[in-house]
């Protein structure tokens, strides 16, 4: 349903509220009165909206990226040149920092280049951890959701953790496993996201992690198959053992 068409269900309505309040003093000539100022105003009201700016539709190709006309982009820096593996994911502290973990590797911080002509500073967080498919800043603490498999140069193992100042000096230098889980490679954990109120955080996690027992569910722990023929499984083996309900989301506070 689009603009004009609520707006004119939303008038009509009104006007059959004060109708049936005012119906003992109210006569039917009154009613196409009241009822072209409203349609009046619910055209006024379409005529604004319809003004106002359209989204970009047209676009540009600069470097095989398409963008949306008026926008520009430019390459600062390649991870993979410097020896910084493949960046896997980003997100930004409240000084305009980046913070971006390789996919086998560390997470680096990015100090973007300053109007004054510094050169861009990118340098690896000097404590164990990495990995992280999953980064969110968030009240002066990084959180990462690690991907890992059992051997790795970083000895880390998937799970979430909160990464902290402790001495409030203004470097991240304390590394706390809020919650490990079992599982990893690209169906395994994968993202954080902040919750609309700010107030609670949600992690997203692929098919090939399990779901801790002691988590609460939403819904009743009951699924299954249920499949009335018979399942054709993937000849070459890939996800076969797993089963429903595949891929989940979990809502958590900041202390995992």
């Amino acid at each position: 349903m689009d603009n004009s068409r609520i707006l004119v269900k939303l008038n009509r309505i009104r006007l059959s509220t004060n109708w049936e309040r005012t119906n003992s003093i109210m006569n039917f000539k009154t009613i196409p009165t009241i009822f072209s100022l409203l349609m009046g105003f619910a055209i006024v009201m379409f005529s604004c909206e319809s003004s106002e700016d359209q989204p970009i539709i047209e676009q540009v190709t600069i470097g095989n990226i398409s963008l949306p006309v008026g926008f520009e982009i430019e390459e600062v820096h390649k991870p993979g040149e410097n020896d910084q593996g493949s960046w896997v994911s980003i997100t930004k502290d409240d000084q305009g920092r980046l913070y971006a973990s390789s996919q086998y590797g560390n997470i680096y911080r990015v100090t973007l280049s300053q109007s004054n002509g510094d050169e861009l500073l990118v340098e690896p967080l000097d404590f164990n951890i990495g990995m992280a498919q999953g980064l969110l800043w968030h009240d002066d603490n990084l959180y990462a959701l690690v991907n890992s498999n059992n051997n790795n140069d970083l000895m880390m193992r998937s799970g979430f953790y909160k990464v902290t100042d402790s001495d409030g000096d203004g470097e991240l230098d304390d590394v706390k496993l809020l919650r490990s889980f079992v599982g990893n490679g690209e169906h395994g954990p994968h993202n954080i996201e902040l919750s609309p109120d700010g107030k609670s955080l949600y992690l997203v996690l692929g098919n090939h992690t399990d779901i801790p027992e002691d988590l609460n569910s939403t819904i009743p722990k009951v699924w299954g198959e249920d499949n009335l023929l018979p399942v054709i499984k993937d000849p070459s083996g890939h996800a076969n053992s797993r089963t429903a309900p595949g891929g989940w989301v979990v809502k958590t506070d900041f202390e995992g």
